[in-house]
C-alpha cells in the first residue's frame, strides 16, 4: 500500500500583504517570518497531528525580531504545546516566544492536534 501524504506548505505574508515591522534603523518585514505546517501522523486517539516551523529569515533586522503574532483564529490543540513558544492570547491573536526576540535564522518548531490545519499568517513583527 502506497502511502499519500499531503504537504501543506503555509508562507506567511505575500507580496500583495506584507507586514511591516517598525524600526529605527530600517524596515523588517512580516514576511520574512516563514511559517511552514504540516500533517505528520495522529494520536493515539486518532487525532491528526500536524508539524510546525517557523523561521525568522529577516536578515536585515541583525538584532532580531520581537513581538511577534500569527493570526491563527481559534486555535486550540489536543497536544500540549510549551506556551513560552507559541500561545494563542486572543481568538485570531498567537503570540511567538512570548514576545520575546527571535533572531535571524532561528526555527521555532512544535506540533499540534487538531482535526484540521490552522491557516498561520504573521500580522506583526516589531524590530
Amino acid at each position: 500500500m502506497r502511502r499519500r501524504e499531503l504537504r501543506v506548505d503555509i508562507i506567511a505574508g505575500s507580496s500583495n500583504d506584507a507586514i511591516w515591522g517598525d524600526s529605527a534603523s530600517g524596515y523588517c518585514c512580516g514576511a520574512e517570518i516563514r511559517i511552514y505546517q504540516w500533517p505528520s501522523g495522529f494520536t493515539a486517539l486518532g487525532v491528526p497531528k500536524y508539524s510546525v516551523l517557523i523561521v525568522n529569515e529577516a536578515w536585515g533586522a541583525p538584532s532580531g525580531v520581537f513581538d511577534v503574532h500569527i493570526s491563527c483564529g481559534e486555535f486550540a490543540s489536543a497536544s500540549l504545546i510549551n506556551p513560552l513558544l507559541f500561545r494563542r492570547v486572543a481568538v485570531d491573536d498567537c503570540l511567538l516566544k512570548n514576545g520575546k526576540l527571535l533572531y535571524p535564522g532561528e526555527v521555532i518548531s512544535f506540533h499540534y492536534a487538531n482535526i484540521l490545519p490552522y491557516p498561520l499568517t504573521v500580522v506583526q513583527v516589531r524590530c
